[in-house]
């Protein structure tokens, strides 16, 4: 990387760290179809909907931002749907805030998700640390900052790790993922000199998914021993507090018909999606049509008054009347080239609905997998209860209460 770059990126990284010093950022890592988004979606309903009663009122949980997305991925589950996977730059960080009723003070916990094919792009493709942190930055972008969604993968206190107990056969190699990660992880912090005696000071979660599949009652002791490398990778390089949880979700196995259905839903949904991105795209391109309009018409009323000054030879008015009809042709310019991106905004957005319309269900886009969520929705709530009152303690701990 050229010094010009690596000022860059440092200058980028300062700014990102100014912003998340106050938060209490979480990551969930894991790969594709580990379950990241539905843990997320369960915490969230776990915190707002049962941590009152488990605290006795000394705790409560509200959604305070994010909240749209995070509603629909919790209302498909209670109506017994999965929710489609999390599709890069479709992550949008969920502030849960807990409020201490005793005294006052609350804690807000920002959960941050991530689509499985970044993870393996960021946290687990070979590559140089800074092209990593740069990879991290360069994802889609937040309002106002020079760095993308995935930034807080850099900048949080806590990651979760999510391992799929669907799986478990494959574990003997697939954990080699798992400890890549985590050794990304390090490799960040280490470049950021964030690490204490040369391990990173985060907390970890790891959360072993889809637990109802399993053949026995493993303990999450028994679990973690099947996952030597991932182990060593912690004990080698992380002194934050380390802990294990379960996520049980009492599923449905469907018939081929139920499966059929539920393909032909997925489908009708991302096409209803696409619709209303094609409506939103056309709203705002008639609202910069009526802009650029606007424009020109007072570009056309400078235009007289410009040439009238020049031939009055009035230097003075000449000048005065040349500054009026320049700003207004750069704002003519400009709305022009706004209206001309909209239009290819508006091109993709239809061409997006095009191609849905011609897709079969049975597209592999379009996998819901044999099982669906029980109704009414049963998961193993205590635990999740326990883990966010675990969350809560480090983040206290982290902001010295």
């Amino acid at each position: 990387m050229a010094r010009g770059e690596r000022r860059r990126l440092q200058d980028i990284l300062e700014r990102a760290r100014a912003d998340f010093d106050d938060m209490n950022s979480v990551a969930f890592i894991g790969a594709r179809h580990s379950g990241k988004t539905v843990h997320y979606a369960l915490l969230k309903d776990a915190a707002t909907r049962h941590l009152a009663r488990r605290t006795r009122g000394r705790y409560g949980g509200i959604a305070t931002a994010g909240g749209g997305r995070i509603d629909k991925i919790v209302g498909a589950l209670y109506g017994g749907n999965f929710p489609q996977k999390t599709a890069q730059g479709e992550a949008i960080p969920l502030a849960v805030e807990i409020a201490a009723t005793k005294n006052g003070s609350n804690v807000t916990l920002i959960f941050n998700d991530m689509a499985g094919e970044e993870y393996d792009e960021l946290l687990t493709s070979e590559m140089p640390v800074e092209q990593r942190i740069q990879g991290m930055l360069d994802t889609p972008g937040i309002d106002g900052k020079p760095y993308g969604l995935m930034t807080h993968l850099i900048f949080a206190r806590m990651y979760v790790v999510v391992i799929d107990c669907s799986a478990i056969e494959t574990w003997g190699s697939s954990q080699a993922y798992v400890k890549d990660a985590i050794q990304s992880m390090y490799e960040i912090k280490k470049y950021t000199r964030d690490l204490y005696n040369n391990k990173m000071v985060e907390d970890i979660i790891i959360v072993f998914s889809k637990c109802d599949t399993l053949s026995g009652d493993k303990s999450v002791d028994e679990l973690a021993n099947e996952l030597p490398e991932v182990g060593g990778i912690i004990k080698r390089c992380v002194v934050g507090d380390v802990t294990c949880f379960k996520s049980r979700l009492e599923s449905i196995e469907m018939d081929e018909e139920e499966i059929r259905e539920a393909r032909a839903g997925r489908l009708d949904e991302s096409l209803a999606e696409a619709k209303k991105k094609v409506a939103a795209c056309q709203s705002t391109l008639d609202r910069a049509t009526s802009r650029l309009e606007a424009e020109k018409s007072a570009l056309n009323a400078a235009t007289p008054d410009f040439d009238a000054a020049k031939a009055s030879g009035d230097p003075e008015a000449s000048r005065s009347c040349q500054a009026a009809h320049d700003k207004a042709r750069r704002r003519y310019e400009e709305a022009d080239r706004e209206r001309s991106s909209l239009m290819d905004s508006l091109s993709s957005a239809r061409a997006e609905v095009e191609e849905i319309s011609s897709k079969d269900p049975a597209d592999g886009d379009y996998d819901v997998g044999r099982y669906r969520p029980a109704r009414p929705l049963s998961y193993n709530t205590d635990e999740y209860l326990d883990m966010i009152t675990w969350m809560i303690k480090r983040a206290n701990r982290a902001m010295g209460r």
